[in-house]
């Protein structure tokens, strides 16, 4: 259903009979050193995955010395932002089948274009032009997308539980390696978190600037010598640029036309553009490699293409990855991600700032939700319940209570515990979330543990904190039962793996209310 859309956009997209000749091929490749069946052995699965990966980077590569040129670059610029204009086509929005191809396809079509962008600069050469070949095209399109789809696979299973998956390999069909988690908690495998369930009721103020420039003002002033804000101006100056289509230009007049127009020292527009660019000799020095998943110079937070043309620094970007990076990169400032370039020990005031304003707001946003919802509570409660003559002492290894409030309407006593973590869309930053909430380390446990023993010690003294507590709300709670829930803002994975209480986005939490 999307062809037509393809169609409608130009969007390059590989012949079905060069994609039936490509898929051949590689299965054919890969029973020629592995045989069909189901493995187990995280040694063996492993050893096939960076098979897979080598050949299809290596029938890349192959294709690359074929058609590399400037304007191949250009290219893949330009088929990005038609993914963009594609997402918001009538038809995708409004025809749910349409829609349900999209999720499957979008998100594989969008890496892969990102990462052969990144493969071109790495392998650049600028040879004099000739007749490009749609076949070289199509074959590496082909193989980037299913080294995007193993990758994707692999990050969201084999990297979380080696030791609990298995790799099936199958002839003769559509897909002949299958990745999959012997886990119950996830017996349909890991979902992608549905970003439907994000809460949309008031301004998110981890990607505001104008928040950001306050907290991280003198951060700013002293690294570029102007705030946030003014930096910005370089950002708007861009978008607001007359832009058709991705065009280069020289990087020198790129940064001093920013220079003029912002009243901004080259020194500082120099550092700037060195955060959001990537180059063939950032992406070499890093040893990119599409099994290093979190690098630092990839087309994530950075826009900026830089690439060397008979001996001068050319520069280009495309619009979409522009409005993309910058929303990244204010959102990332909220979770302490800042380019390496700039030195983030700087920052790390203004950081620590940020981190603990936004999650007092979000304590404060569910606070005022369920005070909407006739939930009388309190939060922030770092040392007691109830009043100071009539309370609870908090131990200290119990930390910080984030909202207790009484349901009278269902009679319940809700313990909750609120995370505003970074939001991890992408399989790549499954096992961050992961870590964080399920693995203890001996200086400090994970969050599930940090909420467990919460909650136990509300257990053990709950007769004493519903009086304590009853009486600082004014209301009888004896008969009350405990629900104690874990918060996040951002949609995770997480909420496969803990049984031990309920967790929910915000979102899905209220709209059950």
């Amino acid at each position: 259903m999307l062809e037509s859309l393809f169609r409608i956009y130009s969007l390059q997209r590989p012949s079905k009979n060069q994609e039936k000749k490509m898929r051949n091929y590689i299965e054919n490749k890969i029973f020629e050193e592995f045989s069909e069946g189901v493995y187990t052995d995280s040694t063996e699965i492993n050893e096939i995955i960076h098979y897979c990966f080598r050949l299809y980077v290596n029938i890349i590569h192959s294709e690359l010395s074929n058609i590399s040129s400037s304007d191949l670059i250009l290219n893949l610029l330009d088929d990005y932002d038609k993914t963009i204009e594609m997402k918001k086509h009538k038809r995708i929005s409004q025809n749910q089948n349409v829609l349900i191809d999209w999720r499957k396809q979008g998100p594989i079509i969008r890496r892969a274009i990102k990462f052969m962008i990144e493969d071109s600069i790495i392998n650049f050469n600028d040879l004099p032009k000739k007749q490009v070949k749609k076949q070289h095209i199509d074959k590496m399109i082909i193989c980037t997308e299913e080294l995007i789809k193993l990758s994707m696979q692999s990050e969201s299973a084999f990297a979380l539980f080696d030791d609990q998956t298995t790799l099936e390999l199958k002839k003769g069909q559509d897909i002949y390696w299958d990745l999959k988690i012997n886990n119950p908690l996830i017996e349909n495998g890991i979902k992608f978190p549905d970003l439907s369930k994000l809460y949309d009721g008031k301004r998110i103020i981890d990607s505001d600037i104008v928040v950001l420039n306050e907290l991280m003002k003198n951060d700013f002033i002293n690294s570029f010598g102007v705030e946030l804000n003014g930096l910005w101006r370089i950002i708007e100056f861009l978008k607001n640029e007359e832009y058709d289509k991705a065009k280069y230009i020289k990087k020198e007049i790129l940064l001093s036309n920013l220079s003029n127009y912002t009243g901004i020292k080259m020194e500082y527009i120099s550092k700037f553009y060195e955060g959001f660019s990537i180059n063939a000799e950032k992406m070499k020095g890093e040893g990119r490699d599409i099994t290093k998943p979190k690098q630092e110079y990839r087309l994530l937070r950075r826009f900026f293409v830089e690439v060397t043309i008979d001996s001068e620094e050319y520069v280009t970007w495309s619009k979409g990855m522009l409005n993309e990076s910058s929303l990244l990169f204010l959102r990332g400032l909220s979770y302490k991600k800042i380019p390496s370039e700039w030195c983030p020990s700087k920052f790390n005031n203004g950081l620590e700032k940020v981190t603990e304003n936004l999650g007092i707001w979000f304590e404060n946003l569910v606070d005022n939700e369920l005070s909407k919802r006739n939930v009388v509570g309190r939060k922030n409660l770092k040392h007691r319940i109830g009043t100071e003559n009539f309370e609870v002492v908090i131990p200290e290894k119990v930390g910080e209570i984030d909202y207790i409030g009484f349901d009278s309407k269902r009679n319940e006593l809700l313990l909750i515990e609120c995370k505003m973590i970074s939001p991890a869309l992408e399989p790549k930053f499954f096992r961050d979330d992961y870590d964080k909430f399920m693995r203890d380390r001996s200086k400090k446990l994970g969050y599930k543990s940090q909420f467990k023993t919460k909650i136990n010690w509300v257990e053990e003294n709950l007769d004493d904190i519903k009086d304590k507590f009853g009486n600082q709300i004014s209301l009888n709670i004896s008969s009350s039962r405990l629900r104690p829930i874990l918060l996040t803002f951002y949609p995770s994975i997480i909420e496969a793996f803990i049984k031990e209480f309920e967790v929910y986005t915000l979102s899905e939490f209220l709209e059950a209310y």
